[in-house]
This record gives structure tokens, sequence and C-alpha cells, in this order.
């Protein structure tokens, strides 16, 4: 706003009192202008906090000052204003990455794998996370990372179920194993530093459940942005590429959903190695009596008891002395 006060007071200037400052000597004009540069020049400063940062910022300014200096104000703008864009689109191509989520022991909280040691992955599920606006010019490459990572993460983070098909022989002493391995695996998109999802990257995003699906992969989004959010509702992905039970507010609901149905789908089983006997099967729980028959029953001890030592009782009661 103030920069469009100053605008429209120079234009005013200019336009209705320009003829005023004709008699000034060029060296008045030319102090003026120095002054108004005193901030543009102090630019200079910055050139080596630049260099030593952000590198591609530092050749966004000299591209400016060179353009500005070599051709005049308008096309150097212009010039500058195409290299700005140019320098966006790189980077949001070379910095939309998808990284691997593991689990901080003991919490709910889903770090980088590549950035802490410590953290480790939930078997069966891989958790990712997107870290910058997905659109046309970067959903191919960000779902063919998305491809590749839980191609990855089904083979070397797999959860396997195996049944206890125990068969027991008595002419061989070894127990035999017929395990048949159950392969169960869900996605957690993390969808949290998302801020721009248009319509190629939501078709890729529906391919991408396609084909992960086809392929036994229980895709799942977490910690969705309500704007992203509503533009799936909009396009009406929500109700058919993406069902509504498929969307979760937080990483850890999403996980925690993943076990339950990795649970519900592939119960856990007694695995067997060949040469080990089988353990005893599990005993039934008890099965608890009705109030009423525990009462009568305690008492019906308590009854007998007292009849066995009623003789005893009356016969010491009864007992006459000696003479």
């Amino acid at each position: 706003m103030a920069g469009l006060v100053s605008a429209l007071m120079i234009l005013t200037i200019l336009l209705q009192i320009g003829h005023l400052f004709q008699q000034l000597p060029k060296a008045v004009l030319a102090v003026v202008i120095v002054v108004n540069l005193q901030g543009i020049l102090a630019q200079f400063r910055d050139v080596p906090r630049l260099w030593k940062t952000d590198g591609l910022d530092l050749l966004v300014w000299v591209t400016s000052l060179v353009s500005t200096l070599v051709f005049n104000l308008d096309l150097g703008l212009a010039v500058s204003a195409a290299f700005s864009l140019l320098v966006l689109v790189y980077r949001t191509q070379q910095w939309s990455g998808v990284s691997i989520l593991g689990q901080v022991p003991t919490t709910d909280c889903y770090k980088d794998l590549s950035l802490y040691s410590e953290v480790k992955q939930v078997p069966g599920v891989t958790v990712l996370s997107c870290s910058s606006p997905l659109y046309f010019a970067n959903s191919e490459r960000v779902f063919t990372d998305i491809r590749q990572k839980v191609t990855l993460g089904h083979r070397e983070n797999c959860a396997v179920v195996q049944s206890d098909r125990f068969s027991s022989s008595s002419s061989s002493s070894s127990s035999s194993l017929a395990g048949t391995p159950a392969h169960t695996h869900c996605l957690v998109l993390d969808l949290n530093s998302v801020s721009f999802l248009d319509s190629v990257a939501t078709a890729a995003l529906w391919k991408v459940r396609e084909d992960l699906e086809s392929q036994g992969v229980i895709v799942l989004l977490a910690a969705c942005p309500e704007r992203i959010l509503s533009r799936l509702r909009l396009q009406g992905c929500v109700t058919q590429t993406v069902p509504a039970t498929s969307i979760f507010p937080s990483v850890a609901h999403a996980v925690q959903h993943s076990l339950f149905l990795h649970t519900l789908h592939h119960p856990p089983h007694q695995t067997l190695t060949p040469g080990t006997a089988p353990s005893p099967a599990p005993r039934d729980p008890p099965t608890h009596r009705p109030l009423g028959s525990q009462i009568g029953f305690g008492a019906f001890l308590a009854l007998r008891g007292l009849v066995s030592t009623f003789p005893r009782r009356l016969t010491t009661a009864v007992r006459v002395p000696s003479v």
C-alpha cells in the first residue's frame, strides 16, 4: 500500500508540477536520484551473505542488475521477472521430493528417516511426506518417487504373517511347518505441507491410488489441509477416488488404522521353526459363574466345614473328667 501511494505521488508530481523543476541544475537532480538510490546501493552488502546461503538468490540478484544496466529499465525488469519465474519452477522441480517418515520411539511423532537416526519405520506401513505444492510441473516427478518408495518399502518393510499349520508325524522327530506368508502393506501419505493441488495432480493421485491398490497396497491420506480437502470434495474425489474412511486428521491416526486393518485381515499366529516342538495350546479362559451361584456355592462349602467339625466339638463339650 505504501508503494502504491508513493507511485501515485510521483506520477502526480511528474504530470502536474514537473515543469517547475525545469530550471533546477542537473547536479541537484542527480543528488535527488542518488539519495533515492541509497537503499538500492546498500543491497551490495547482501552479496557475501547470499553467496554463502543461497546461490540461486544471488543469481537472480546479479541477473536483475546486469539486465537493468545493459538494457533500459522496462526491458531489464521484464528479463528479471522472467528469470525469477524460471528459478521458481526450477526450485519446485528440484526440491519437490518425498521423504520417508519413521516413528519416534514411545511417541506419536513421525520424523524424516534421513535426518533422525532414532526413528524407526512401522512394520507393514510406509509413511511418506510431500513438502511442496503439487501441480502440473512436478506431479509426475513426485508420484513416480512415491511409487518407487512404496515398492521399496513393500519389499523391505513388509509385515509377513505365517499361519501355523503344524503337521505332527510319528515317523519324523522334527516338526514340519507349512507356512504361507501373507504380505500386507499400507501407504500413509502426509499432505500437511502441501499448500496447493491442481487438477493434474489430483488425476495423478487417483491413478497412483488405483495402481497401488491393484498391488494390494492400501492408500491413506493424513493431515490433509482443509483447503485441499475442500478442493477434493468439490471435484468429487473424496467419495469416488479417495473414500472418506481413508482420510485421517494425523499420521498417528492413519498408522493406527493401518495396524488395525493388518490385525483384522491377518490375525497373528504361532510361528514354528523346524526342530522345535509346538507350545501347548492356550487354555480357554475360566468361565465366570453368576453371582447367585457363587454365593450358593460358598455357603455350601461353609456348611460342609461346620458339619465336619460338629462331632469333635460335641465330644469335647460333654467329656466327663476322670476320677
